[in-house]
C-alpha cells in the first residue's frame, strides 16, 4: 500500500503516513498504485522554516523597544522609536541598522517598504551582524526588497552561520537538502541541522528528527528520530509533537504506548495542527 498523499509505502494496518503525516481513511488505503509524492514528506514543512527568522525578527524588534536597546540613543521608555533608531542606524549602529530595517518591513512608525527595509538589513549584515545577515539571506530567497537569488541567500545563511547563527544554520541546511542556491548536499544538510539542533532550534531539531525517521541525509535511526522530536516537541513545536505521538502509536522508535501517543497529538492539535486534529478520532 501506498500513502496517496507522499507515496510513502505504508502497511495495510496503518491508520497514518507516519512520512507525511496524514491520517488515511480506508479507501485512501486502498490505493495500489503508488502516486508521485508532492514534495519529498522529509521537507514538506520546508516554506515554514524559512519564515521563522522572521517572526522572531519581529519578537527582537518589539523586545528592543523596551529592554534591549542597541546603543543609548534607544533607551527604554523612548516614545518614538523609530526616530531613535534612525538616529543610531545613520551613526553606524548595527543593530539599530536591523531594527529600522524591520521598522520599514513591518510598518512600524513608518510606511512600509520592503526595499528600504533590505537595504538597512544589508548595511547591518555588511558589519559582520549574524541576525542581520540571515535576514539578508531570507530577502534574497523569498525576493523581499531584493531581485530573488537563492544563491546570494545561500551566501548570506553561511556568513551567518559559520558565526554560529542557530536559524541561518537551519535555513542552509534546507538549502542543501532542497538544492536552492548550491548544489545539494544531503550530508552537508545533516551537518548543519545538527549544529543548529544541538543549539536548541526546535525547527532544526523538528527536522533533524524527520532526517533519521526517513533515513534522508543521515542512515536511519528511529531511536534517534524520537529522541529528536521529542526535544522539539519538549519546546511546543507542533509538528515533533504530533510526530511524536504517531511514533508511540505505532511503536516507531519506543515502545507502544496509547496514552503517550493521544497526550502528543493533542498537545499538536491544540496548537491547530489539522492533521493532529483529524488523528484524533483515529487515535481514540
Amino acid at each position: 500500500m501506498y500513502c496517496p498523499n507522499c507515496g510513502a509505502t505504508i502497511e495495510d494496518s496503518s491508520k497514518f503516513c507516519i512520512k507525511c503525516g496524514v491520517a488515511l481513511s480506508d479507501n485512501q488505503k486502498n490505493t495500489t498504485a503508488k502516486s508521485e509524492p508532492k514534495t519529498r514528506g522529509c521537507f514538506k514543512v520546508i516554506g515554514l522554516f524559512l519564515l521563522i527568522p522572521i517572526i522572531l525578527g519581529v519578537l527582537f524588534e518589539m523586545r528592543g523597544k523596551h529592554n534591549n536597546s542597541p546603543s543609548a540613543a534607544i533607551s527604554a521608555g523612548q516614545s518614538k522609536p523609530f526616530e531613535q533608531y534612525l538616529k543610531a542606524a545613520e551613526g553606524g549602529d548595527a543593530k539599530a541598522q536591523l531594527r529600522l530595517g524591520l521598522c520599514y518591513a513591518l510598518g512600524e512608525g513608518v510606511a512600509r517598504d520592503k526595499v528600504e527595509a533590505a537595504k538597512w538589513i544589508r548595511k547591518a549584515a555588511e558589519q559582520g551582524y549574524a541576525d542581520a545577515q540571515s535576514f539578508l539571506g531570507c530577502c534574497y530567497n523569498s525576493g523581499d526588497g531584493v531581485e530573488k537569488d537563492q544563491a546570494e541567500a545561500v551566501k548570506w545563511w553561511r556568513k551567518a552561520a559559520q558565526q554560529g547563527h542557530a536559524d541561518a544554520q537551519n535555513s542552509l541546511g534546507i538549502a542543501y537538502v532542497t538544492g536552492g542556491g548550491v548544489v545539494a548536499d544531503p550530508a552537508e544538510a545533516a551537518q548543519w541541522y545538527r549544529k543548529a539542533a544541538e543549539q536548541g532550534l526546535a525547527d532544526a531539531q523538528n527536522n533533524l528528527g524527520r532526517c533519521y525517521f526517513n533515513g534522508e541525509c543521515v542512515a536511519q535511526d528511529r531511536a534517534e528520530a524520537v529522541k529528536w522530536w521529542r526535544k522539539a516537541a519538549d519546546q511546543g513545536h507542533a509538528w515533533a509533537q504530533y510526530q511524536l505521538g504517531l511514533c508511540y502509536y505505532n511503536g516507531f522508535g519506543v515502545a507502544k504506548d496509547k496514552t503517550e501517543a493521544v497526550k502528543w497529538v493533542e498537545k499538536a492539535a491544540a496548537q491547530g495542527l489539522t492533521p493532529a486534529q483529524a488523528a484524533l478520532e483515529k487515535l481514540k
